[in-house]
């Protein structure tokens, strides 16, 4: 209870819950690099409140999965920065920003 000039006064203090992330978008969409290049990937969260916010360096990144595969190859720093190798037939590697429960997932295609 709070007192003001002397005589009690009741104060309410409401705690809103803090927003959720929804989803990860990856950009730029769908880039394309010439083999042995680089792209430097963003990944921004989308909130429940509908807020957005810079999440690139707190996702986990991952490249799960290139084609063709042994041909085609990529890596990816924390900092989202995605390396690719696809020095014949050219390719595609899928590239994953997660964090907790949410996955965000961009191609990055690979010319040779």
């Amino acid at each position: 209870m709070v007192q003001y000039q002397g005589f009690p006064s009741l104060v309410t203090v409401t705690v809103a819950p803090a927003p959720t992330l929804v989803s990860i978008a990856i950009t730029p969409a769908s880039p394309s690099i010439v083999s042995g290049n680089s792209v430097q990937l963003t990944a921004t969260g989308t909130y429940s409140d509908s807020s957005t916010a810079n999440l690139t360096g707190s996702v986990t990144w991952a490249v799960p999965l290139c084609s063709p595969p042994l041909i085609t190859t990529g890596s990816i720093t924390p900092a989202g920065l995605f390396t690719g190798n696809s020095p014949v037939l050219g390719g595609s590697c899928a590239v994953t920003a997660t964090k907790g429960a949410i996955i965000g997932i961009d191609t990055v295609t690979i010319t040779p």
